[in-house]
């Protein structure tokens, strides 16, 4: 294996983005928040690029930005660092998904039931939570 220590510059130069789908990636993920929302803006963002969606949008420019991470840090420090990269950055997003979906459940299920929104956001879940909360973990629950 091709471990290195790279010095600041270096670390830089590796890290180096592209600013603008950086914006692209903020504005698609706020424009995501509209559309989960029960907001009259859904018309304009819900799907602003013809026939795909804007979660769509996101996870093909979010993709990109991944792969050419992975290609300069495969470059730099060789396969496995950038792969033992991308799985330790898989495992953070999958845990912020774990909290997110415990605080949803749990605020969901317990406080915020009598709200017509969130009742249908969650139905699946409070009519038979077991399935939803294993399907949830698994990534097959997708609410509407």
């Amino acid at each position: 294996m091709n471990y290195t220590i790279l010095n600041g510059a270096q670390l830089l130069q590796l890290m180096k983005r592209f600013v603008a789908l950086d914006v692209l990636r903020g504005v698609l993920l706020l424009m995501m928040s509209v559309d989960h929302s029960p907001s009259s803006l859904r018309r304009f963002t819900d799907q602003p690029l013809g026939f795909f969606t804007t979660a769509e949008c996101f996870v093909f420019v979010s993709a990109f930005l991944a792969g050419m991470l992975f290609r300069k840090r495969a470059e730099k420090l060789g396969f496995a660092a950038a792969r033992s990269s991308s799985i330790h950055r898989a495992g953070r997003i999958y845990r912020a998904h774990l909290v997110t979906l415990s605080f949803a459940f749990i605020l969901g299920s317990f406080f915020l039931s009598e709200f017509p929104g969130i009742r249908n956001l969650l139905d699946r879940y409070l009519m038979d939570p077991w399935p939803a909360i294993g399907g949830s973990l698994a990534l097959l629950f997708r609410p509407p």
